[in-house]
């Protein structure tokens, strides 16, 4: 957790890419773009819906970048409860964000769904919570 330009994409990344290098599958996404592009699997039919989810269940570890920067619609939340319970307790996931757990499941409509998506992402989880204030503002100013 951090604000902006406080580094968690940096961090992740270098996670991602030492996963990599010692032979892990990995997938780094945007976790709207992950979100909205699986909504769209499932809208093409379930065989098409399940084989996705299968190829994400299988990654060693999924990054979600900026997760609930943007509240995601019904069906987006539907499909993070979907990858994250197919993930749950089987492979890591290493999330991003500016707001803590209580703000998703605020971002996400205070529904069930919501609720579930962030106790999978919280349980069993360590918390790094960066200093605040933009990195990339210091580095523009030195």
């Amino acid at each position: 957790l951090g604000s902006s330009g406080s580094g968690k994409t940096f961090i992740s990344s270098a996670i991602a890419r030492e996963a990599t290098r010692k032979g892990y599958s990995v997938l780094f996404s945007n976790a709207r773009d992950l979100a909205a592009r699986f909504t769209e699997l499932r809208a093409q039919g379930s065989r098409v819906y399940t084989q996705a989810r299968k190829r994400l269940q299988n990654q060693r570890l999924l990054v979600l970048d900026d997760f609930c920067l943007t509240p995601p619609s019904v069906e987006d939340t539907q499909s993070l409860f979907d990858i994250m319970n197919d993930r749950s307790g089987k492979h890591s996931t290493l999330v991003t964000s500016q707001k803590d757990a209580k703000r998703w499941v605020e971002e996400m409509g205070i529904s069930a769904v919501g609720e579930a998506v962030a106790e999978r992402i919280e349980a069993n989880s360590i918390t790094m919570v960066l200093g605040s204030g933009s990195r990339r503002r210091k580095a523009d100013e030195q």
